[in-house]
């Protein structure tokens, strides 16, 4: 016995695929305009822009790098908070026992 699924399914997807795209294009079309407007030099030399320079609470020896570990250090501060308040909203939503995706053992998209 197979599982049986309603025929528009599958229009369902190619719409859900196609507001995606859509969305997507509204970010994507002005930025392609306006490429020409941005130096992409400057993003990649700065050496404050490179990821080994941004792990969480990093900071460095160089003194004009001072700056950017006082960012650096409010952004980590940020980002735990956020991961704190997830795991907390998770802990919370699993004791109530309202955690469908806990109990179940994965998350259903639609």
């Amino acid at each position: 016995m197979g599982c049986c699924r309603s025929p528009g399914a599958g229009g369902t997807g190619v719409r859900r695929a196609g507001v995606g795209i859509g969305l997507a294009a509204v970010y994507l079309f002005p930025a392609i305009r306006e490429q020409h407007w941005v130096d992409v030099r400057v993003a990649t030399d700065d050496p404050g822009a490179m990821i080994e320079s941004s792990w969480l609470f990093a900071r460095h020896a160089d003194p004009t790098m001072a700056l950017h570990d006082v960012v650096l250090r409010v952004a980590s501060i940020i980002a735990v908070a956020m991961i704190a308040v997830a795991l907390g909203g998770l802990v919370v939503s699993w004791l109530r026992g309202d955690c469908r995706a806990v109990r179940t053992g994965g998350f259903r998209l639609g």
